[in-house]
C-alpha cells in the first residue's frame, strides 16, 4: 500500500456550527473493544474543521420529524435536497478535488515525471481551444487532414471510383486514430475481466447535427462542394442509419468471442481493425494474445441481416457513411469538451498523472495508513462471518475464508508508482520505447488524437496482459474489486472529508468508507464472482447444496428490491439485474457492522450536537448520508439496466435486514425498517 507525503490544509467552517475550536487531531489506536468501559467520564467533542462539516451534513440532511422506523433514508436524508441539488454527497467533493488539481498543474512548475509534464501541457491545450475562436479553425483544419487519412470521401472527392473504396480499410483507419466508435460499430474495454467489449451501433447522435458540421469543414478548409451532391449524400446517409437502427437484437443473446461471429459478416475484418489499435511492430503476435478476448453479441441472424445490409448499400454510401459518422463524433466532442472545466478533462485524460500530482500535494497520508488498517480489520470481519455461518458446508467455508485471506489490495495510489522514473516507464509502450510526446506547437485536436492511440495502445497491452494496470477515470474516484486479480483498489477520493478523515471518530470511518470497501471486498463473494478462486481464477469451489442454498438467499432479495416501493419508481424494479451490487450492499453493511463493535469506542470523540444521541444511532445515520442524493431523473428503461440499486433501497432495503437495526432504533416487529422476514447471506 502507499505511504505518500503531503497534506491538504482546510480553513475552520466556523460559520457552519456555533461552538468550534480547534483541537489537535486525535491518534486511533484501533484497538480491540474490552468487555467493559473503564471510564464514565464523557466522550470528547470531535471539534476539527473535517468534523464540524461532518456535523454539517448529519444537521442538514436529516429530518427529524420522520420515524426511522418507518422510513430511515428520509429520517436521514429528507432534507437532502434544501441544501444540494446534485446527485450523491460525493460529488462536491470530487469537484473540489478536480480544482485543487488545477492549482497544482498550473503553479507547481517542476514536476517529479515528464507524464506530469505532458498533463500541464494538455491542460494549457484545452484552456487555449476554450479562449481562442481562430483555434476552432485549426482543429478544423487537423480534422480535415485526418479524414483523409481514413480513406477517399466522395462527397468532396471529384470523379470518387468505388475500385478505390475497402470498407475495412477505412474502419481499421479510423481504429488507427485511436477512436473506439468506428462507424458501423463501437468498441469497449472492460479493464475488470479483461476483456474487448464490440457490438453493432444504429443511431448515435442528434438528428441535424452532421449538417451544420461538415460545413464548418468545408469553410475553414476553403472546400467547395456542388450542393445538390451533398443533399443527396446526406439523404442516402440517413437513410442507411434508419435502417441501422431497426435492427434488433435479441434480449436473450448470449456474448460470445468475436472470432465464433466472424462467419456471419464477412464484409468486415474484425482482425484488420483490431490490429490497427496496435503499433506496427508485433501486430500478429499481439492478435494472438487478444483474439480470444473479444467478445459481442452471440446474435447470428441479426449480424446476417446486417451483413444483407452492408452488401446492398451503395460503396459511396458506406464510404461517406463511415466518414460522416466520425464527423459527427469529433465536432459532437469538441462541443461537450467545450463544456467541461479544462482540469476535468486532464483528469479524464491523464487518470494516473493526475492522481500522482493530486496525492503528492494535496492528500492526508494518514488518511492511507487508516485506510489500511480497516481493511484488515474488515477482512477479519469477513472470516469471523463465514467461521460463523450456520449454513457453510465446511468445504466451502475453508475455500471462502482462503478468498479472503488472499485477497490483495492497493491503498490510495499503487505503491510501486512512488519510485522516480516508475509513472513514466508504464507510459512508454510495451514493444517499443516511445513516449507519449505532446507538443506545445499540437491543436487540441492533434493532442486529442495523440493521447487516444496512445490510450488504446496501453488498453491493448493490458487486454494482452503486458502490463498490470491501466489508467482510467475510475482509478481516481472510488474503489473497486478486481475479479480476476482477487484485488481491491481504494483510491483517494473516497479516503477524504466528508467520507473519511484521520480527524474523524473511528465509528465514524468505519460508518462510511467501512461500509464502501465492504461493499466492493464483497463482490468477491456476490452471484457474479463468487465461483472465482482465491487467485482469480474461474473455478467453482462451492459444494452442491451449499450453491443451492446461496442461491435461494440471493432469491430473497431479488424478491425484496422486486417487491420495494421506491420514492421515484414505485414498485417497478428489476432486482435480478441488481443483485450482484445488493449482495455487495448486505455484506458490505454486515462486515462494516462488525469491525465497528469489534473496536473499542470508548475513547472516541462524539459529533459536535450528537452527544447525546448514542454512538449505534450516530453510526447509521453516517452510513446513511453515502446514498443521500437528489431525486433520480433516470426514465425507468434506463434505471431498469442499472446494476446498482437505488439510493432509498440502499438504505432501508439493506438496513431493513439488519437486526441490530431494528434494535438499535426499538423498531416493532413488522414496521418496514423491522420487517418479520429478513434476507440474510451467511
Amino acid at each position: 500500500m502507499s505511504r505518500i507525503p503531503g497534506r491538504k490544509t482546510s480553513t475552520p467552517p466556523d460559520s457552519l456550527v456555533p461552538g468550534w475550536e480547534p483541537e489537535p487531531e486525535p491518534e486511533h489506536s484501533w484497538t480491540l473493544a474490552q468487555n467493559e468501559v473503564t471510564s464514565e467520564k464523557p466522550s470528547p467533542i470531535c471539534k476539527s474543521p473535517e468534523c464540524i462539516h461532518l456535523a454539517h451534513k448529519l444537521h442538514n440532511y436529516r429530518d427529524p420529524t420522520v420515524d426511522p422506523c418507518q422510513d430511515f433514508y428520509k429520517a436521514a436524508c429528507g432534507k437532502y435536497n434544501e441544501h444540494t441539488t446534485v446527485m450523491g454527497i460525493l460529488l462536491p467533493e470530487m469537484k473540489l478535488a478536480i480544482r485543487n488539481l488545477k492549482i497544482l498543474l498550473k503553479h507547481f512548475l517542476q514536476f517529479v515525471s515528464s507524464t506530469e509534464t505532458q498533463s500541464t501541457l494538455f491542460l494549457s491545450e484545452t484552456a487555449g481551444y476554450r479562449n481562442e475562436i481562430a483555434r476552432d479553425q485549426n482543429d478544423l483544419k487537423d480534422l480535415f487532414q485526418a479524414i483523409q487519412t481514413i480513406g477517399a470521401w466522395p462527397t468532396v472527392t471529384e470523379n470518387w471510383s468505388e475500385s478505390e473504396f475497402d470498407l475495412s480499410d477505412m474502419m481499421a483507419n479510423v481504429a488507427s486514430l485511436g477512436s473506439d466508435r468506428l462507424g458501423l460499430f463501437k468498441v469497449e474495454v472492460r479493464f475488470s475481466l479483461p476483456v474487448f467489449f464490440i457490438w453493432p451501433v444504429g443511431t448515435e447522435f442528434p438528428a441535424g447535427y452532421l449538417e451544420q458540421s461538415v460545413k464548418n469543414i468545408f469553410a475553414a478548409n476553403n472546400i467547395k462542394v456542388d450542393e445538390r451532391v451533398l443533399e443527396e449524400d446526406f439523404k442516402s446517409f440517413e437513410a442507411l442509419e434508419a435502417e441501422l437502427s431497426q435492427l434488433k437484437y435479441s434480449p436473450n443473446a448470449s456474448w460470445g468471442q468475436l472470432i465464433e461471429v466472424q462467419t456471419h459478416i464477412p464484409s468486415v475484418d474484425f482482425e484488420k481493425i483490431f490490429k490497427s489499435f496496435m503499433r506496427l511492430e508485433g501486430r500478429d503476435d499481439m492478435w494472438n494474445k487478444i483474439k480470444d478476448k473479444i467478445t459481442t453479441i452471440n446474435d447470428p441472424t441479426a449480424f446476417e441481416s446486417l451483413e444483407t445490409i452492408l452488401k446492398n448499400s451503395s460503396k459511396r454510401t458506406l464510404a461517406n457513411f463511415i466518414i460522416f459518422r466520425y464527423i459527427n463524433l469529433m465536432t459532437l466532442y469538441f462541443s461537450q469538451q467545450r463544456k467541461m472545466p479544462c482540469e476535468k478533462e486532464v483528469v479524464k485524460m491523464f487518470p494516473l498523472a493526475s492522481l500522482r500530482v493530486f496525492v503528492r500535494n494535496h492528500f492526508d497520508k494518514q488518511n492511507l495508513k487508516m485506510a489500511a488498517e480497516m481493511v484488515e480489520h474488515l477482512r477479519k470481519s469477513y472470516i469471523e462471518m463465514f467461521e460463523q455461518s450456520t449454513w457453510l458446508h465446511e468445504e466451502t467455508r475453508e475455500k471462502a475464508i482462503l478468498k479472503a485471506k488472499m485477497m490483495d489490495y492497493m491503498i490510495g495510489y499503487p505503491e510501486e508508482f512512488e519510485k522516480p522514473g516508475a509513472l513514466d516507464k508504464t507510459f512508454k509502450s510495451v514493444i517499443i520505447p516511445k513516449m507519449l510526446n505532446l507538443l506545445e506547437t499540437d491543436s487540441y485536436f492533434s493532442s486529442l488524437t495523440k493521447i487516444c492511440q496512445f490510450q488504446m495502445e496501453q488498453s491493448v497491452d493490458y487486454v494482452a496482459g503486458l502490463v498490470g494496470l491501466i489508467a482510467t477515470e475510475d482509478l481516481i474516484f472510488g474503489a473497486s474489486y478486481q475479479p480476476l486479480r482477487n484485488s481491491l483498489d481504494v483510491t483517494v477520493t473516497i479516503l477524504d472529508d466528508p467520507m473519511f478523515d484521520s480527524t474523524y471518530p473511528a465509528y465514524a470511518n468505519i460508518a462510511g468508507v467501512g461500509f464502501i470497501i465492504g461493499h466492493e471486498i464483497g463482490h468477491g463473494f456476490d452471484p457474479n464472482w463468487r465461483k472465482m478462486n482465491e487467485k482469480g481464477e474461474k473455478k467453482d469451489w462451492w459444494t452442491n447444496e451449499d450453491s443451492i442454498e446461496y442461491d435461494k438467499r440471493a432469491q430473497c432479495l431479488i424478491e425484496k428490491y422486486n417487491d420495494y416501493d421506491d420514492p421515484t419508481y414505485g414498485r417497478n424494479l428489476n432486482g435480478s439485474t441488481t443483485i450482484g451490487e445488493v449482495v455487495a450492499d448486505i455484506l458490505g453493511v454486515e462486515t462494516a457492522w462488525r469491525t465497528y463493535k469489534s473496536l473499542d469506542m470508548s475513547n472516541e470523540a462524539t459529533i459536535f450536537g450528537f452527544e447525546d444521541f448514542g454512538l449505534d444511532k450516530l453510526y447509521f445515520h453516517i452510513a446513511a448520508l453515502t446514498w443521500c442524493s437528489a431525486r433520480e431523473e433516470f426514465p425507468l428503461e434506463t434505471k431498469l439496466t442499472h446494476p446498482h440499486a437505488t439510493p432509498s433501497f440502499r438504505v432501508n432495503g439493506v438496513f431493513s435486514n439488519m437486526k441490530v437495526f431494528a434494535e438499535t432504533f426499538n423498531c416493532p416487529i413488522g414496521s418496514p425498517m423491522n420487517p418479520e422476514k429478513k434476507c440474510e447471506m451467511f
